[in-house]
């Protein structure tokens, strides 16, 4: 095999590997974007978590107002049934 031989051999393979190399930098690129993408839409997602979150609690609270009002009726439903019952015990008896 002659010099020029053996020089247009290693340019092929040069050219070869530059290619290889230039491929695999635009995969790279592209798997990077990807990546980028999927981490904007995670952080949208916790966001909206967050947000979810915030509703939950304050829905909680409000229950809490609702029991909280249910036992004050409770015990003023209670306080009026004893003070009938008082009222008709002191009707005089017919």
């Amino acid at each position: 095999m002659t010099t020029d031989e053996r020089i247009d051999r290693l340019t092929g393979i040069v050219d070869g590997l530059v290619t290889s190399v230039t491929t695999l930098t635009g995969t790279a690129i592209t798997h990077d974007n990807q990546i980028e993408g999927l981490i904007s839409v995670a952080e949208q997602h916790q966001a909206r978590i967050e947000d979810l979150m915030q509703a939950g609690e304050k829905q909680g609270k409000r229950i809490e107002r609702l029991v909280e009002a249910i036992e004050k009726h409770e015990k003023a439903i209670a306080n009026l049934e004893r003070q009938w019952q008082a009222y008709v015990r002191s009707l005089p008896r017919q």
